[in-house]
């Protein structure tokens, strides 16, 4: 294999290691790209407690040690979610950006679970008697470090953690029937999006099984300009809705955003040439090519 795209963040770290790399014949490549970027979180399902309580949502996305992942689990090269359409222009513009400390947030949360009524009792957090719990529903098992670093947080916090791994049938069926308290999952766009915002975030997609309104998201002003983004007659209007969009759903604390990295990484013999001008969508392999005159060279 002459060239390899990889998308294990901690596989390119640790592993692209060679002499061959060492010594230049194989070049290590990251190569940005402008193409919107899946908007992955920590997804609620707001149908059942205690994710219908705004509160308690917020709290936990307070909660959420993003600097800590960012650092030991994404070696510092993704850059965290902060909308919907996350690496391109439909994002929402001037989003605010995250200028507290740990402990204010740490501090923040408590309060808010305060005012939703789960006070600590004995180390743990308690409503009418009952235990501040849920489970959180994955599909791939490498989503359990995620997972496993943000129970650690919640248990600091008086609340109990289960993780629960299925296959990718069963997960898919439980995804499909909305039969979840919490999971690991994403939306993506494209660069012009149209109808299927609709079954994202629309109340009656909410409603039916096997739409992507994972979240149970039901708002009038959500469904009104989810909408308008197919009905746009111009870029600036789509650009318009889809931004205020981004904004409302943003506010609503529908997922805990995780991260993204706008970039691909390729690994490829020294032989191989490619433009210097990338392309909105990224590396276009087809417009790559080999430098006879280099693989002559490799040959001696």
């Amino acid at each position: 294999t002459n060239i390899r795209r990889e998308s294990d963040i901690a596989r390119w770290n640790t592993a692209y290691t060679s002499p061959a790399i060492t010594k230049g014949d194989i070049i290590k490549d990251t190569i940005p790209h402008a193409r919107p970027e899946k908007a992955r979180g920590l997804i609620f399902n707001t149908r059942r407690a205690p994710f219908n309580d705004q509160r308690v949502r917020d709290a936990f996305d307070l909660l959420f040690d993003a600097d800590w992942a960012r650092k030991n689990l994404f070696y510092d090269q993704y850059q965290r979610i902060q909308s919907y359409y996350p690496n391109s222009e439909l994002a929402a513009l001037n989003q605010d950006q995250d200028t507290l400390t740990r402990r204010q947030k740490i501090h923040l949360a408590s309060g808010l679970l305060d005012e939703s009524g789960y006070t600590i009792e004995n180390g743990k957090r308690v409503k009418d008697g009952k235990p501040l719990s849920f489970e959180m529903l994955l599909g791939a098992p490498e989503d359990e470090k995620i997972a496993l670093h943000f129970k650690r947080s919640l248990e600091k916090a008086g609340i109990t953690t289960s993780i629960r791994v299925l296959d990718t049938a069963a997960y898919r069926g439980r995804l499909n029937e909305y039969d979840f308290d919490m999971t690991i999952y994403f939306w993506l766009s494209s660069l012009s999006p149209g109808t299927e915002q609709t079954l994202y975030y629309s109340c009656e997609a909410g409603k039916q099984p096997a739409r992507w309104n994972f979240p149970g998201i039901c708002a009038k002003e959500i469904d009104t300009l989810a909408a308008s983004i197919a009905q746009s007659k111009t870029r600036q209007e789509l650009l318009n809705a889809t931004r205020t969009l981004d904004q409302r759903l943003m506010s609503g604390t529908y997922m805990i955003p995780l991260f993204y990295q706008g970039a691909d990484n390729f690994a490829y013999v020294k032989s191989i040439k490619r433009p210097q001008e990338i392309p909105l969508y990224g590396a276009v392999l087809e417009t790559w090519w080999m430098d006879e005159k280099e693989m002559m060279n490799n040959k001696k």
